[in-house]
């Protein structure tokens, strides 16, 4: 299993091994105080921009219109960074707060060797905000735990639980109202296969374990899950497996315990990132991490069977993996983390129907030492006017304006920093 990863992100060994020494960033565990975070010194200051001193009422969280989470997952001890999100699509940082777990740093699970690319989780959705925008979960993956934040009026996440995953290298997280999904990739080399495991997220922000809610996956000695996603009615849970090349979709009970699951083979290969917009599921598809090999397809989803609509369309970019939607279904962004680092925008069309719109945008130069910018995770406004991208080996987030025909345009100023240089994974907001 680990040498299937290896291969899988074979394009960045020689690169990473000359940046073995880069720190990795992270909140130390004592600075953790009654659950709050250490908040940033000047509120009143851009992310990205500290030379700016504008306007007074920047800071006032009051005046933002929404609030975006990213996970450092630093090694020494794994953090949330918080963002007040202006209405002009600015990021401000406001705050770091410590998960009270450990994350995987510069270093790729399930070996921590440190010759990897820089996807350490090798997952989309390693940190999720609910749908009511109460509480941010995270996953702390070198310690095989979660945990739960609740958030104040304010946009503050104030840590209220952590708890075990129930498996081991927890790397990312689903939540649909009260009840929570979890993925463990495992550790295959070692006989322990990958699973996803159930909770219940009562009022207080504590999880709880649903009995008997571990399943596994298609293929116990390979798979390895990548993403988790409840559909909108939270009728079915759909998990990427990226290895063995299946879409495995498991009807939810309402006691929280999935039924048996129908294994889907994939499109194209290599499932990623996904989402969902109806009854039409999106994938990007990262196809080994070869050269310019990237593509993305969609399903109709009937019950636990898909359905292909667009099989493997093709952008031309390498190591397609992150995927996010616009609210209104129309576009899918997918980020290409090889190559330098792009940003893809697909055409969805209401047939479901996929067309590429432009295959590379958002391309912003990476380290030298690594090659790329290495944009993972991202998130779109829930008004659809703005795109953010992490780029982890830049310590950023990525602003962006979304025009009418789904291209992107940089927001000068509005970026987001305060992330560790190396190793950051999961994004989301409201």
């Amino acid at each position: 299993m680990n040498e299937v990863l290896r291969s899988f992100g074979g394009w960045m060994l020689v690169a990473y091994a000359a940046c073995a020494t880069v720190a990795c960033g992270g909140t130390s565990a004592s600075d953790v105080q009654e659950g709050t975070g250490s908040t940033a010194a000047a509120l009143e200051k851009p992310a990205g921009d500290p030379s700016s001193a504008d306007d007074a009422e920047l800071g006032k969280k009051r005046h933002f219109v929404g609030h975006i989470y990213a996970m450092t997952n630093g090694f020494d001890s794994n953090a949330i960074v918080h963002y007040g999100r202006r209405s002009d699509g600015k990021l401000v940082e406001l705050s770091t707060t410590p998960t009270g777990g450990l994350g995987s740093g510069k270093f790729a699970i399930p070996d921590l060797s440190v010759f990897q690319p820089p996807d350490p989780l090798f997952s989309q959705g390693a940190l999720r905000v609910s749908s009511d925008h109460r509480f941010v979960l995270a996953v702390n993956t070198r310690d095989h735990s979660i945990s739960v934040f609740r958030i104040g009026d304010e946009g503050e996440p104030v840590l209220t639980d952590v708890q075990d995953s129930g498996g081991i290298w927890p790397n990312a997280v689903a939540v649909s109202d009260n009840l929570v999904y979890v993925e463990n990739t495992g550790d295959q080399a070692h006989g322990v296969p990958a699973t996803v495991n159930g909770f219940r997220l009562v009022h207080s922000g504590e999880l709880v374990p649903i009995p008997d809610s571990a399943r596994e996956l298609a293929s116990p000695a390979t798979s390895f899950p990548v993403q988790v996603l409840f559909t909108k009615d939270a009728t079915k849970l759909i998990v990427a497996d990226v290895v063995a090349n299946q879409l495995d979709v498991f009807p939810v009970h309402k006691n929280g315990r999935l039924g048996a699951p129908t294994f889907n083979p994939s499109a194209g290969p290599n499932p990623f990132g996904m989402g969902l917009t109806n009854d039409v599921l999106v994938v990007a598809e990262a196809a080994g991490m070869a050269p310019n090999a990237t593509s993305a397809s969609t399903y109709r989803l009937n019950g636990t069977h898909l359905t292909p609509i667009s099989s493997k369309v093709p952008n031309n970019q390498t190591a397609g993996c992150w995927l996010s939607l616009t609210p209104d279904g129309r576009y899918a962004f997918v980020s290409n983390t090889g190559g330098g680092g792009t940003v893809s925008t697909y055409a969805i069309s209401q047939r479901g129907e996929l067309s590429l719109v432009l295959g590379e945008a958002a391309a912003r130069p990476g380290p030298p030492d690594i090659g790329t910018s290495a944009p993972l995770d991202s998130f779109v406004s829930p008004d659809g006017r703005f795109f953010y991208q992490q780029f982890t080996a830049l310590g950023a987030i990525g602003a962006y304006s979304i025009k009418s025909d789904g291209t992107l345009t940089a927001i000068p100023g509005g970026d987001g920093g305060g992330l560790p240089p190396l190793g950051s994974q999961g994004l989301d907001g409201f």
